[in-house]
C-alpha cells in the first residue's frame, strides 16, 4: 500500500447565510483521491475527479480546485477543444470552461429520465467537435455543446464507456462489447463481444491497430475489428482499465496490477509499477507521465519509469472519522490514519488491514480501536492503531461501531454482534430482540446500549441496560428513526420527518424536539451530542441545536454544489466534517457556539405563498413564499383570463424563505393573479394593480 503521511484541513466555515466565522486556511493534506480524467492546456494540467476538477501550473507539484460554482461535484471525463476544457460529470451533465476553470458553464442538455440521469461517461473532442457518451447512447455537438444529437440512433447498448475515431470509423465501448459505425449515420454493428464474458473498459487508436481494454485482457485488432488477437503476456491484472500512448509505445493501466508499457504493439509488456492503485487515465507530455488512480490520486514519473512519486492533490475520501484521548482518527480510501495535533499531521497506520478495502465506521475508547472494513468484517487495535487483528468475519455491510471498555458492539445488516473481551470473542444476541433484523445505528453510556433497528415492521428503537444482553422495544416505528446519540441517561433518537426525539426516563416518555428541523430524506444519518450542544448530520447537511434541541439551524459549510457529507465527529472543541473526495474540513467551536445562539437560520415547515406587499401596490410590490424542502419552483403572474403576464420564479430552490419584486411596469391597473408551484404544491393569490 502506498504511504501518505498528510491530512486536509479546511479552517472554520460559515454558521449563518449572511456572516462568516473566519477565513478557509487550507493546511498540508491527505493527499490521494480517485482521479477519473486527465487533460491539458499549455502549461495547465488538469485532474478531473469526484471533487470536481483540479488544476496545476508546476507539473503536477501542487494543485488547486476550480471554480466549484455551477459545475456537477462527480466529475467524470475530460476532453479539450480549441483551448476549452470540457467537463463530463454524473447526473450534472457537461460543462465547459474557457478561462482554465475559473468559471463554469452548463453546455445543452444531454438526454435523461428517471432511471439514466444527465450524465457524460466519456468525452471525445476532434474536428471541431464534440463526442459524449451516456446512458442512452452517443451523442455529438457540432457547436461546442449548445446542442447535441444523437448519433446513429440503433446502438443496442445505452451504456457508453469509451468513444475513438480511426478515419471514417467511430468506435464504442458499450456494456456488451465493442460496436463499430461509419460518421455518416449508419447502423451500429457489434465487432467484440463483451459482457459477460469480457466486460470493455476503454478503446484507443494508434495508426492502423484499433485496442480494447478488457475485464480479461487487452485485445487487438488491424482491420477495424473484424478479426482480434489477444496478444498481452506478462501482465499481471488481466483487467485493463487504461490505455494510452507514448509515441510508439502503448500504455496499459490496470484495476490493481499496475501500469505497463508495450513497444511491440502488446506482445510483451514491461512493468512499470503502481501495482496497488486502479488506474483510470493516462496522460503524457514533455514534463512526465501522469496517472490519475485510486486511491492514490495523481502519480508522476518524470522519466517514464517506474519510479513515481504522489502528487499533492488533496482530494482523499474520509469514509470514518473518530477520536480517542489527545487522538484523531480518519478512515479514507488509502488506509486509517492518526493525528495527535488536531489533523494538522498524520501518520498511517495500516498495519494489518486489507489493502483496498474502505473503512465504513470506527470507533475507540481508550487504546482500542475498531474498523469495519468495506465487506470485510472488523479489525480491532488495542496498541492505539499501530497494528491491527482481524476479528469478526462479516459477509454483510456493517453500518455501526461502538465501544465501551472493552465491549465492542457491530451493527450490521446481518444483525447486531458483541464482544466483551476486546474482539477476541463474538456473540450475537437474542433475547427481546427480533429473528430478523439489520442494525443501523448504536449508543452506549455506561452499561446502557440504544439501538435502532430495522425488521419486517420498519425501524423501530431497542434499549439494554446490561450491556446488550437483554433488550426491550422503545417502538417509535411511526416516526421512522434513523440516528441516536446518549448523554448520560438521556437519549436522543433522530427520525426522519418528525424531528429529534428525547428521553429522560429510559424510553418511557418521550419529548419531541424538531423546531427548525425539515422533512428529510437521505442516505446516511449521524446524532452527536456535546454538552448542549446536538449535531445532526445528514448525507447533504449538518443541523445544530445549541440548546439541547428545542432549535434547530442548519450549518453552512460552504462547501462545493452538490457535495455529500460522508462523516463528522466533535473533538477538542472543533467540528470535523468529511465530505465526498475533499479531504477533512475543520472548524473550532469553542468560541462559536454560544453567539451563534438564537441566530441559526430556521426553516420553513411547510410550503406557504404568502399576501403580497404593499396591497394595492404601483408599480411594486413583493412576494413572499416558503419551501421545506428542496423543489422545482414556479411562480408566475396572471391576468384575470389566465393569461401569463410574468414568470418570476423557475428553477431549482433550496429548502427556505424566499422574496421576489413583482413590477407592473407598462400594465393596466386592475386585478391580477401570482400562483406558486412547487413540489407538488399549488396556491395562488390576488393583486391589485392601482395608477
Amino acid at each position: 500500500m502506498l504511504k501518505y503521511a498528510h491530512a486536509l484541513i479546511f479552517i472554520s466555515f460559515f454558521l449563518v447565510h449572511s456572516e462568516s466565522n473566519g477565513q478557509w486556511v487550507q493546511t498540508d493534506g491527505l493527499y490521494g483521491g480517485y482521479v477519473t480524467a486527465l487533460a491539458g492546456i499549455g502549461n495547465h494540467l488538469f485532474a478531473g475527479s469526484n471533487a470536481g476538477v483540479f488544476v496545476s501550473t508546476d507539473n503536477g507539484k501542487s494543485w488547486t480546485q476550480t471554480s466549484t460554482e455551477n459545475i456537477g461535484h462527480d466529475v467524470t471525463s475530460l476532453a479539450v477543444m480549441d483551448s476549452i476544457l470540457y467537463a463530463g460529470t454524473s447526473g450534472y451533465g457537461v460543462f465547459y470552461s474557457s478561462n482554465f476553470g475559473n468559471s463554469w458553464i452548463k453546455t445543452g442538455p444531454l438526454p435523461q429520465d428517471f432511471s439514466n440521469p444527465e450524465s457524460a461517461n466519456c468525452l471525445l473532442a476532434r474536428d471541431k467537435k464534440l463526442y459524449a457518451g451516456t446512458y442512452q447512447g452517443v451523442y455529438r455537438s457540432t457547436d461546442g455543446g449548445v446542442y447535441w444529437s444523437k448519433l446513429n440512433p440503433l446502438l443496442p447498448m445505452g451504456y457508453i464507456r469509451s468513444i475513438v475515431l480511426k478515419d471514417t470509423l467511430i468506435f464504442t465501448a458499450a456494456e456488451n462489447g465493442v460496436y463499430r459505425s461509419s460518421l455518416n449515420n449508419s447502423n451500429w454493428r457489434m465487432v467484440l463481444p463483451g459482457y459477460p464474458n469480457l466486460w470493455i473498459n476503454t478503446l484507443a487508436v494508434k495508426d492502423s491497430f484499433l485496442f480494447a481494454g478488457t475485464r480479461n485482457g487487452l485485445f487487438l485488432s488491424s482491420d477495424n475489428g473484424d478479426h482480434w488477437i489477444k496478444p498481452a503476456a506478462g501482465i499481471k491484472d488481466s483487467d485493463i482499465t487504461a490505455l494510452s500512448f507514448i509515441g510508439s509505445d502503448i500504455l496499459a493501466g490496470t484495476y490493481n496490477g499496475g501500469a505497463y508499457v508495450s513497444g511491440d504493439n502488446g506482445k510483451s509488456w514491461k512493468l512499470l509499477g503502481l501495482e496497488n492503485e486502479h488506474i483510470m487515465a493516462f496522460l503524457y507530455n514533455d514534463s512526465g507521465l501522469y496517472a490519475g488512480t485510486w486511491p492514490g490520486g495523481i502519480m508522476i514519473s518524470n522519466n517514464k519509469d517506474s519510479n513515481w512519486t504522489a502528487a499533492r492533490l488533496i482530494n482523499s475520501s474520509i469514509y470514518a472519522i473518530a477520536s480517542t484521548g489527545n487522538k484523531l482518527i480518519a478512515g479514507t480510501s488509502g488506509g486509517i490514519f492518526i493525528s495527535g495535533n488536531n489533523g494538522l499531521d498524520w501518520t498511517e497506520s495500516s498495519n494489518g488491514l486489507p489493502e483496498n478495502f474502505d473503512p465504513l465506521c470506527i470507533a475507540s475508547d481508550g487504546n482500542i480501536l475498531a474498523a469495519a472494513m468495506t465487506f470485510k468484517g472488523v479489525y480491532v487495535s488495542t496498541d492505539n492503531g499501530a497494528n491491527w487483528n482481524f476479528s469478526l468475519p462479516v459477509p454483510m455491510r456493517t453500518n455501526c461501531i461502538a465501544l465501551k471498555g472493552k465491549n465492542i458492539y457491530a451493527g450490521t445488516a446481518d444483525g447486531l454482534f458483541i464482544s466483551t473481551d476486546g474482539g477476541n470473542g463474538w456473540f450475537q444476541p437474542k433475547d427481546g430482540l427480533p429473528s430478523d433484523y439489520a442494525a443501523q445505528d448504536l449508543a452506549v453510556s455506561g452499561n446502557n446500549l440504544t439501538a435502532v433497528l430495522t425488521d419486517s415492521t420498519g425501524n423501530n428503537v431497542y434499549f439494554s441496560a446490561d450491556n446488550g444482553v437483554h433488550w426491550h422495544c422503545f417502538g417509535l416505528s411511526d416516526y421512522c428513526p434513523v440516528a441516536a446519540a446518549a448523554a448520560g441517561t438521556d437519549i436522543f433518537i433522530a427520525t426522519q420527518v418528525h424531528g429529534v426525539f428525547l428521553s429522560r426516563d429510559y424510553g418511557r416518555t418521550w419529548i419531541q424536539k424538531k423546531d427548525g428541523l425539515p422533512p428529510m430524506s437521505s442516505m446516511k444519518y449521524h446524532l452527536e451530542v456535546k454538552d448542549s450542544c446536538i449535531f445532526f448530520q445528514t448525507f447533504e447537511c449538518i443541523y445544530l441545536s445549541t440548546d439541547y434541541g428545542d432549535s434547530w439551524g442548519k450549518v453552512h459549510t460552504s462547501l462545493p454544489k452538490y457535495t455529500s457529507i460522508y462523516s463528522m465527529t466533535v473533538f477538542n472543541n472543533n467540528l470535523y466534517i468529511a465530505p465526498n473526495g475533499m479531504g477533512l474540513w475543520m472548524c473550532p467551536l469553542s468560541a462559536k457556539l454560544t453567539s451563534v445562539k438564537g441566530r441559526l437560520e430556521k426553516f420553513p415547515s411547510g410550503f406557504r405563498l404568502g399576501q403580497n406587499y404593499p396591497n394595492p401596490f404601483n408599480p411594486e410590490t413583493t412576494i413572499n413564499y416558503s419551501i421545506p424542502e428542496n423543489a422545482r419552483v414556479e411562480v408566475k403572474v396572471f391576468d384575470t383570463l389566465g393569461r401569463e403576464i410574468q414568470t418570476l420564479v423557475n428553477k431549482e430552490q433550496e429548502i427556505g424563505d424566499y422574496s421576489i419584486q413583482f413590477v407592473g411596469n407598462n400594465l393596466p391597473s386592475g386585478m391580477y393573479i401570482y400562483s406558486l408551484h412547487a413540489g407538488g404544491f399549488s396556491a395562488s393569490k390576488k393583486l391589485l394593480l392601482v395608477r
